[in-house]
């Protein structure tokens, strides 16, 4: 680690997705090398989550919204359909794993370090950046989230990692 004060931030929460807003929203510094969110969900029912890195721009600043925009990309793509403009890289470790209830064993359902973030969608206030969409059953997980490197630029930015569930009709 670079630093020579690793900073390690244990925010543990259980949620449970059966109320609105259908989102879970919690403070990261992604940032921060060795920043780790070690959170618990109840996932209801068996369907497509996607997870994100949320950039919160400061209100009623144009130059902070014109400085994150850079630093989020643009989410353009090339001929072939592949990115090429995701922004900095904000290099994560993402770990879900389910939790053993009633005599089962935990399993690892994904285990990833990801750094290449695609703008999702964004708008005066904030930059959503892609981490994942994972199939999750029905289950309680343990989900271990851990900045991989310092990075300067989002030193002074709100960030925070959301779990966004599909609406249901």
């Amino acid at each position: 680690m670079t630093a020579a004060i690793v900073m390690i931030v244990l925010v543990v929460g259980i949620v449970t997705f059966w109320q609105s807003p259908l989102y879970l929203d919690i403070p990261f510094r992604a940032g921060v090398e060795g920043t780790v969110l070690d959170t618990e969900i109840t996932i209801p029912y068996r369907d497509y989550y996607q997870f994100y890195l949320i950039l919160h721009c400061k209100p009623d600043d144009p130059a902070d919204h014109s400085r994150l925009q850079i630093l989020a990309g643009t989410g353009e793509t090339n001929a072939s359909g592949r990115r090429v403009n995701n922004g900095i890289p904000i290099p994560i470790s993402l770990r879900i794993t389910t939790i053993g209830r009633n005599n089962s064993i935990p399993k690892v359902v994904l285990d990833e370090t990801i750094s290449d973030l695609p703008l999702d969608s964004f708008n005066e206030l904030l930059f959503s950046k892609l981490i994942l969409g994972i199939n999750l059953g029905a289950n309680v997980y343990a989900v271990r989230l851990e900045a991989l490197r310092d990075i300067d630029e989002l030193s002074n930015t709100s960030i925070s990692f959301s779990i966004h569930l599909p609406v249901r009709k």
